[in-house]
């Protein structure tokens, strides 16, 4: 997740108009906080990522993380309004795939879908926002 998040701003991928200066913070629940620091870290020493083996003959660049210019700020998300409007978003995108009978019986299964605008549709083949394994 942390290298979609450097390649979405180093590639200029945020609808804004201040494409040009693009830089990243992230602000992660407080979960495995020193975990998360050191990964971060250590990105930005040595970030080994594979290549895509339909492009390349395997092996991996190392890609360093430059575009996140601090390490991470850690909120309770219980206090936090942007977590709880994130974890709305991340469950109604899981509805989308597995939905549950409730939101079935409301049709609430596409919330997802009406978010639009706001999505960064850039950052997946498919358009939609969704970043698959």
């Amino acid at each position: 997740m942390i290298n979609r998040f450097e390649n979405t701003l180093k590639n200029k991928n945020f609808p804004s108009p201040f494409r040009h200066e693009e830089k990243g913070l992230i602000l992660s629940d407080n979960t495995d906080g020193e975990k998360l620091i050191k990964l971060l870290r250590r990105m930005r020493r040595f970030n080994p990522v594979p290549n895509r083996a339909d492009l390349y003959d395997g092996g991996f660049r190392d890609l360093k993380v430059e575009y996140i210019i601090e390490d991470p700020v850690f909120r309770d998300s219980a206090r936090s309004y942007i977590h709880q409007m994130t974890d709305v978003v991340a469950y109604f995108c899981r509805q989308k795939f597995e939905p549950n009978a409730y939101l079935k019986k409301k049709g609430a299964v596409n919330y997802y879908d009406n978010l639009g605008n706001i999505l960064n549709t850039k950052v997946s083949r498919s358009g939609d926002g969704i970043v698959r394994r």
